[in-house]
């Protein structure tokens, strides 16, 4: 496989499994009576306006709460369930808080899949991880490449404890 077929792979994995799509976002909208039908519709909408505001308490608490579920699950399996799927459940919690920073975007009118608004929206959930600077300029550089994480390696390198 070729370098550009890998990045194209590893950009439909993202845009499938990753981000979000912002139509999810405009149809839980027009339920509340919010006439959407572009992310820039939501800069017309007053700050306080309670139907966004409940619509993002939504999806924070639905967040919360799967990510509270998934958690317990992987601790009610004891130390060996922990250990095994810790790692998955650390990568299951972030990609979630990272797709509720793109629906809270949509909603405050920041389209998160545009090159700066994403630039703009990695800085938020990387900040919200409570991480220096300098770790954050070296992932947000590392989230905003368009290219397979281990380049000219056919698997991923391994880490020993």
């Amino acid at each position: 496989m070729s370098e550009s077929q890998k990045t194209t792979l590893a950009q439909k994995v993202t845009a499938t499994f990753i981000d979000i799509d912002p139509e999810d976002v405009f149809e839980d909208a027009r339920e509340l009576g919010l006439e959407v039908s572009q992310v820039e519709d939501f800069r017309a909408f007053d700050n306080d306006d309670s139907r966004i505001t409940e619509l993002m308490d939504e999806y924070v608490e639905s967040t919360a709460s799967s990510s509270a579920f998934t958690g317990m699950t992987t601790g009610l399996g004891g130390v060996t369930t922990t250990v095994l799927l810790g790692g998955a459940d650390l990568i299951s919690v972030s990609i979630k808080l990272y797709r509720l920073s793109q629906r809270l975007a949509v909603l405050k009118g920041i389209d998160p899949l545009q090159s700066l608004s994403k630039k703009k929206c990695h800085s938020i959930y990387l900040g919200t991880l409570g991480l220096n600077a300098a770790t954050e300029a070296v992932l947000r550089k590392q989230m905003m490449k368009r290219r397979p994480p281990w380049p000219g390696r056919k698997k991923p390198p391994r880490i020993h404890c």
